[in-house]
């Protein structure tokens, strides 16, 4: 038996929220079309900002390959280094600061449908081995990307993780969401940036990476971005923490 949750239209506020948004946009999820949309919450549940998703090229082929069982052409050069690997599914996010100009915070830049990795990601936590420092254990199963990091001309190094998975609170699980009435099919993932996330920065952007996880290790590999959205910049200070609810229609 599955342990995916199904929820029909009328169960979930969000799902409601989030389908009356793309209705506003001029969009209607009817099939013809794999639709995106996050909604940003504070800890209280108010909604701060509602933003439409693009698909980048390589998540529509992906989605292909699956549906047809149908290995990459390696002949059609805009494919030829696009990993080859089915098994993988959405898990994975990263944050950025690279969705507005610098001067222009206010302004998202439009997503090119050809990128293939997020403009100017930022870590969501670092730690510096020389001070005794180090993820904790509790969190070795949550938080990705691992990369070691030279911070400042004489800084000691650290490692920075760039990666965290969706779901945290469900055992990574997304949600269906299904209304036969107005033939909307959803699936709806969680994502959390809490207190000690990304600290200090001011973020703009958010990808999602298609990953599978390694054999008898903690761990991901073959990373891909599936999907990205640029938004509103949000400073990331103090206790601050967003929670994203991400809708994929279809």
């Amino acid at each position: 038996m599955s342990d995916n949750k199904v929820l029909v239209f009328k169960d979930d506020a969000g799902f409601r929220d989030a389908y009356g948004f793309l209705l506003k946009q001029g969009v209607k999820p009817d099939g013809s079309h794999i639709h995106g949309v996050a909604v940003f919450k504070d800890p209280a549940g108010n909604v701060l900002l509602r933003r439409k998703n693009l698909v980048v090229a390589r998540g529509r082929v992906f989605a292909l390959e699956n549906l047809y069982k149908l290995d990459l052409d390696r002949t059609i050069e805009d494919l030829a280094d696009f990993v080859q690997d089915r098994s993988r599914s959405i898990c994975l996010f990263s944050i950025g600061t690279g969705g507005t100009l610098p001067d222009n915070p206010w302004n998202p830049l439009i997503v090119n449908p050809w990128e293939t990795s997020i403009a100017s990601p930022v870590p969501f936590r670092s730690y510096t081995p020389s001070l005794g420092e180090s993820l904790p254990t509790e969190l070795e199963n949550i938080y990705y990307g691992k990369e070691d990091i030279e911070v400042g001309p004489d800084g000691a190094p650290a490692i920075q993780y760039f990666l965290k998975r969706m779901n945290i609170d469900t055992d990574f699980i997304p949600q269906w969401h299904i209304d036969r009435d107005t033939n909307v099919i959803a699936v709806k993932n969680i994502l959390q940036i809490d207190k000690f996330d990304g600290r200090n920065y001011k973020i703009n952007e958010i990808a999602f990476y298609l990953a599978s996880p390694k054999e008898d290790e903690n761990d991901f590999e073959n990373f891909e971005m599936f999907s990205r959205i640029t938004f509103d910049t949000e400073s990331l200070h103090d206790n601050k923490s967003l929670t994203i609810e991400y809708y994929t229609f279809c």
